[in-house]
């Protein structure tokens, strides 16, 4: 703000010093050129300066301020909704942080739900495979009674035939204790005969040599006759004997098979008690294991009933809490695309106001090119017209003169007139001689007819040239980045021809405070003077229509600017407060 209040002081500074200065050469050039040569100049052509540039240029100014002020009011919004949408980002970080603890307890908890659900129904079917189980143990069991109560009528049945077998192994004890006596007595009688048989042999070898010696003795004969009878008495009493001991043999072999048979036969049935008596003392376990069964049976029913109405419930509360997190979830779901479609709207406020204050930033940096660009041709203005004021005391001396030598030269052309009129034609008195000679009749009248038509060529050039400049800009873009396109009308330095022309004629003026030296010259160097000073009183008209040229120029571009900048910051603000409503 305080550059812009010191920039807009400098222009105004400015601007009312380029009036002055504007004032104060064409009150000199008047004063200089009296009221006759007031009179002959187009009167249209010299516009009296107003404070209509002036007040363009407070406008401007003012216009300038208004823009910074909105710019610095657009600059405070856009930084209170970054603030709002700072603040609207951390409630949505808040929220969607609470939605998301909210989310991961629910989940949390429906996990340790179906977690106890799975536990549950695990329990349920481990309790359910339980009482199958111990329902085919007692079905099992069932059987197994039947199967023992036949067990236990075939237990009595071998008790019976152990006793039998008992008694008979009795018997063939004492059967077999006699058998063992006569076998004795066999053996006996059989080892007896051996004997016998042995001294029957030794007798018979004896009375074999004894034949041999007596050889035909009739006693002898008969005594073989009778020991022969004997040997063979002998011979089937042995031949008896190993019968009865083979046969002895038989029966003491089929004793002992016998014997055998009822071992095994005992031992079996010993083993058949053994085990029966086994199956028994397991069976009364197995009752007893049974009817524990039965009452783990009845506790497993009213625990497994009672878990089925525990999960039953636990389902029902477990969908009545999903329900309400669904709901829940569904409400954040709606808060988020609330805050979703929020902050999207709030983005687009900042793009839009983002884009104004670049869309303003450009122009007012364009705007600022187009004040230095200005301020540099006012410098140079100032410039000119402080070389100008510089040589106003110089030319107020010529014009004095001038003046008087065209008085002089009114008065000689009248006295000539009067003379030469029966003499020579009329159109002697209008050449043109250079010299040395002149007729002031001719110089006068052709300078202000050049004036004026000069000041006509001015005026048209300086109308087509705002014509142009108008259509130029009335073709311009909507922003300002196209103005500069305009041509630039940059003013045109004087040639100072006055001072080499009286320079070169021996005749001028040297200092340039305005201490000038003036020399008398014949009517040529005194024609010569006239053209300069009307040149330079040209060339002030002509950078004064330059100047209120550049200025209408500038009024309508700045005019246009500023319109287009006002229409941009109202949208900007009916975009902003609409979103933020």
């Amino acid at each position: 703000m305080l550059r812009s209040k010191s920039r807009s002081g400098y222009v105004e500074f400015g601007q009312k010093k380029h009036s002055s200065f504007l004032l104060r050469t064409i009150s000199g050039s008047k004063f200089c050129r009296g009221d006759a040569l007031a009179s002959q100049v187009d009167k249209q052509a010299l516009v009296p300066v107003d404070r209509n540039s002036v007040s363009l240029s407070e406008n401007r100014i003012v216009k300038a301020a208004m823009m910074q002020k909105q710019l610095s009011n657009l600059e405070e919004e856009l930084k209170n909704t970054k603030a709002r949408l700072d603040e609207a980002e951390t409630e949505r970080n808040r929220v969607i942080a609470e939605l998301r603890g909210v989310k991961e307890r629910v989940f949390s908890e429906l996990k340790s739900l179906e977690d106890s659900l799975t536990n549950s129904k695990m329990e349920i079917e481990s309790r359910d495979n339980e009482i199958r189980l111990l329902s085919n143990q007692l079905e099992s069991a069932k059987v197994f009674e039947v199967k023992l109560g036949e067990r236990d009528a075939s237990l009595d049945e071998l008790k019976k035939r152990n006793l039998e077998l008992e008694d008979q192994v009795e018997k063939t004890k004492r059967s077999e204790s006699n058998l063992l006596e006569s076998l004795m007595l066999q053996t006996g009688q059989i080892e007896q005969a051996k004997i016998d048989l042995e001294e029957s042999r030794i007798e018979v070898k004896n009375l074999k040599k004894a034949s041999e010696n007596n050889g035909n003795n009739l006693s002898s004969s008969l005594e073989t006759k009778t020991l022969k009878d004997e040997i063979e008495m002998l011979k089937n009493e042995v031949k008896l004997a190993m019968e009865a001991e083979e046969k002895s043999k038989k029966a003491m072999d089929d004793l002992a098979l016998a014997l055998r048979e009822v071992a095994t036969e005992a031992s079996k049935a010993k083993e058949k008690l053994k085990s029966s008596e086994e199956q028994a003392t397991h069976n009364t376990h197995l009752k007893e294991e049974i009817k524990q069964l039965k009452e783990e049976l009845g506790l497993q029913t009213d625990a497994s009933e009672r878990l089925r109405l525990e999960a039953e419930e636990s389902i029902l509360a477990w969908t009545a809490k999903e329900l309400g997190f669904i709901s829940c979830i569904r409400k954040s779901d709606e808060e988020n695309a609330s805050l979703k479609q929020e902050n999207s709207k709030l983005n687009e406020a900042l793009e839009a106001a983002e884009n104004t204050t670049r869309i303003t930033r450009e122009e007012n940096s364009k705007l600022r090119d187009i004040l230095k660009q200005a301020r540099a041709e006012n410098s140079e203005l100032e410039d000119l017209l402080s070389e100008k004021e510089e040589s106003l005391p110089v030319h107020t001396k010529v014009n004095e003169r001038l003046r008087i030598n065209e008085v002089e030269g009114h008065k000689s052309c009248e006295d000539k007139e009067q003379t030469d009129v029966f003499i020579s034609p009329v159109s002697s008195l209008y050449e043109d001689h250079f010299g040395g000679q002149t007729t002031s009749q001719r110089m006068s009248s052709f300078d202000f007819d050049d004036m004026k038509m000069f000041n006509k060529e001015e005026v048209d050039r300086t109308e087509t040239v705002a014509n142009e400049a108008s259509e130029k800009a009335g073709a311009l873009p909507e922003s300002i980045s196209d103005s500069n396109a305009l041509p630039r009308l940059e003013p045109q330095k004087p040639q100072m021809k006055a001072q080499h022309q009286v320079d070169a004629s021996g005749s001028g003026y040297a200092d340039s405070s305005g201490s000038g030296r003036f020399e008398d010259a014949d009517h040529g160097s005194n024609g010569d003077h006239t053209e300069d000073s009307e040149d330079k009183g040209f060339y002030m008209y002509g950078l004064y229509n330059r100047k209120k040229l550049f200025r209408k120029i500038e009024e309508l571009i700045v005019g246009r600017t500023n319109s287009k900048k006002e229409g941009f910051i109202d949208q900007g603000k009916e975009q902003s407060n609409g979103q933020v409503n």
